[in-house]
């Protein structure tokens, strides 16, 4: 029996898939939500964003490239042993994950470079709260035509 595959036209698409199955983090969130970019200024912690850092392109030919995007994704959270255990948990479900970006599947999700700060104003109402890091690799190729 293989891993699911969580498809979707894009990277962020096929990411929304993922978390859609992720019941067991999406208890760990006040919203059960994995918001893009940013939450709204009213959400409770502890909560996840996600956003694209680089979508550089590999090797080329004139059928195909590869596309090798990085995604952050942060789990803010009132303490910092509570956002770095968040994002723990995330980095270990998200190593496992197969996704489809349109019709082809990524070669891997590897989890990278993680951080842990001070997200200054990133709280409910604009207060400061912990902001713990990781940075995931999810690259796929790309046919051209």
């Amino acid at each position: 029996m293989g891993f699911p595959v969580y498809a979707g036209a894009t990277v962020q698409e096929a990411l929304s898939a993922w978390w859609a199955a992720q019941t067991a983090l999406q208890a760990q969130v006040a919203d059960g939500k994995l918001w893009h970019v940013e939450a709204p200024e009213t959400t409770d912690l502890p909560y996840l964003t996600y956003f694209a850092v680089s979508e550089p392109e590999g090797p080329r030919s004139t059928a195909y490239y590869m596309l090798e995007p990085t995604i952050q994704i942060s789990a803010h959270a009132s303490t910092d042993s509570a956002a770095a255990v968040l994002r723990n948990a995330v980095r270990d479900a998200i190593q496992s994950a197969v996704l489809q970006v349109g019709p082809n599947t990524a070669w891997y999700c590897l989890p990278g470079g993680q951080q842990l700060t001070i997200g200054e104003g990133r709280g409910p109402n604009g207060s400061d709260c912990w902001m713990a890091t990781v940075d995931v690799d999810i690259p796929f190729q790309k046919n051209i035509s």
